[in-house]
């Protein structure tokens, strides 16, 4: 398995699980990851390849080099900046190119060029979800899908113990890189409309627009009602022990994060325009149409916890498709051998 750069994102989780399910499995796995962040995990061999840019040609070399002396008999890579180092690094194998998340607002003419030649030499193209299956399928006819595996349940913390928020606020936790795509801006207006001081939420990850978003929920006297912390390992601990979940971002491929609020049985209210079709539905949560209609529907919450959406039928169905079975299913579709 390839993935572009390392650190802490849902992309990243899903290499990681995918790595273990396939070590368990008693297959030989390697993850080759770029920036120098090697996997970890056990059963899985790490090697850190050069940072990957389009424009860098030593991620593409060292990565053919690393195909060229290990042979395997597939090369799984994630991420759709990774077509062209997988037509170049990896003939003669299955080529297998995850994508894991598509802006619906456009990509780039050039990723989409891309693709199309990746297609033409060969390269299995799939999506973590049903939503970017779509998109992609619009522009290259049928592509594979993989849903993303369901992290262990993690211990729920109530982060109350860790964060200065009352005993009868409810909260809401958004463990999200601070980037554009996360939407964050449109969280903090979100809050604003609403003006509930029944609601907090926690904001923590890292990403290069947190100053921006610290400095306007200050500018808005909001400190109380938003709160900005670090990225943490105990994210998952503190979002179990919440009590709904906001989905801002624009755009996800099938949200790792909302696989675990869905997991630990939070009603989610989703903006985002594509991603979220496998987790938020009937009976799990509401897609609002604008910030003022999820502004409303989380009024309705608060006034009566009653009418949030709890299908517990509903739920383990989807759950069920995000098992290591179901997966491991996925992943021999697409690798075209038993797994």
């Amino acid at each position: 398995m390839v993935v572009a750069n390392g650190g802490t994102g849902g992309m990243q989780a899903q290499v990681s699980l995918q790595a273990r399910l396939l070590a368990a499995r008693g297959h030989e796995v390697h993850v080759a990851v770029g920036g120098g962040s090697g996997n970890g995990d056990a059963g899985v061999t790490s090697h850190d390849l050069p940072t990957f840019s389009p424009r860098s040609l030593s991620f593409i070399r060292q990565l053919a080099t690393l195909v060229h002396r290990l042979q395997p008999d597939v090369v799984h890579a994630h991420g759709l900046r990774l077509a062209p180092a997988l037509v170049l690094a990896g003939i003669g194998r299955t080529r297998v190119l995850e994508c894991h998340g598509l802006d619906p607002r456009g990509e780039p003419a050039a990723a989409w060029r891309s693709l199309r030649a990746a297609v033409r030499a060969g390269v299995r193209v799939a999506a973590c979800g049903s939503g970017p299956a779509s998109l992609l399928a619009s522009e290259l006819g049928d592509v594979y899908v993989i849903n993303n595996l369901l992290p262990d349940s993690p211990v729920a913390r109530d982060p109350r113990r860790d964060f200065p928020i009352s005993a009868d606020t409810r909260i809401a936790i958004w463990p999200a890189r601070f980037s554009e795509q996360k939407g964050h801006s449109r969280l903090v207006d979100l809050i604003s409309i609403l003006d509930d001081p029944r609601l907090a939420v926690i904001c923590v990850g890292d990403g290069p627009l947190r100053h921006d978003v610290e400095a306007d929920i200050a500018r808005r006297g909001m400190s109380d009602r938003i709160i900005c912390g670090d990225y943490s390992t105990m994210a998952g601990q503190w979002l179990a022990g919440s009590d709904l979940f906001i989905m801002p971002s624009w755009w996800e491929g099938q949200p790792t994060v909302g696989l675990e609020a869905l997991g630990a049985g939070l009603p989610i209210v989703s903006l985002t325009l594509l991603g979220d079709e496998d987790v938020v539905v009937e009976g799990t949560g509401m897609r609002a149409a604008d910030i003022h209609d999820a502004a409303e529907i989380l009024r309705q919450w608060l006034d009566d916890p009653r009418r949030q959406p709890h299908d517990e039928n509903v739920r383990r169905g989807l759950l069920a498709r995000h098992g290591a079975e179901e997966v491991a299913r996925d992943l021999s579709r697409v690798y075209g051998v038993e797994l």
